[in-house]
């Protein structure tokens, strides 16, 4: 088991996320879903579902740069596709739309 499990390490470790990163990722997934017990209902280890949801994460950025890439963008939080121009009239009617039917759940 031992020996498995540093080998899944070694596994965790590659992929475009930053190892240090990953791996820190990893080990607090494994720590959640073993305090949660969220193993229990499928009897899988934590370490198998922690490496599955860091594979997620991972196809989903893969997924988004594919994206971008797709419609020539570069979406990042300091640019015009993430900042609304006041002026936008499809902005407004979209966030009005958004925050009245938030508030009529409340």
């Amino acid at each position: 088991m031992e020996e498995e499990f540093k080998a899944f390490m070694g596994e965790v470790k590659k992929g475009p996320m930053d190892s240090g990163r990953k791996v820190e990722l990893f080990k607090k997934m494994q720590e959640i879903l073993n305090q949660t017990c969220s193993e229990n209902a499928s009897n899988t280890p934590d370490f198998i579902l922690a490496k599955y949801l860091i594979t997620c994460l991972e196809a989903f950025n893969e997924a988004v740069v594919r994206r971008d890439d797709w419609y020539n963008v570069n979406l990042e939080p300091t640019n015009s596709y993430f900042i609304p121009k006041e002026s936008d009239e499809e902005y407004k009617i979209r966030t009005e739309n958004i925050s009245s039917s938030y508030t009529n759940k409340q």
